[in-house]
């Protein structure tokens, strides 16, 4: 199976073999620089319990 994973502007993106149930685990600074790190906590909802409660509050589904 081949991905593409989504890299900083100024690096090209990069095609990685990935088999099934592989994962790549990246280093502190390369998740530090990775975009996807850098939306964390831009926004704030007020729920407290969405780990919790994550099924309700994106389906709707009753909370236990």
């Amino acid at each position: 199976m081949r991905r593409t994973r989504a890299c900083p502007p100024e690096k090209p993106h990069e095609e990685v073999e990935i088999g099934p149930g592989e994962r790549k685990e990246l280093g502190e600074e390369e998740l530090r620089n990775h975009p996807l790190y850098q939306i964390i906590g831009m926004c704030s909802t007020g729920i407290e319990d969405g780990a919790e409660n994550h099924d309700y509050y994106l389906y709707g589904e009753n909370m236990s």
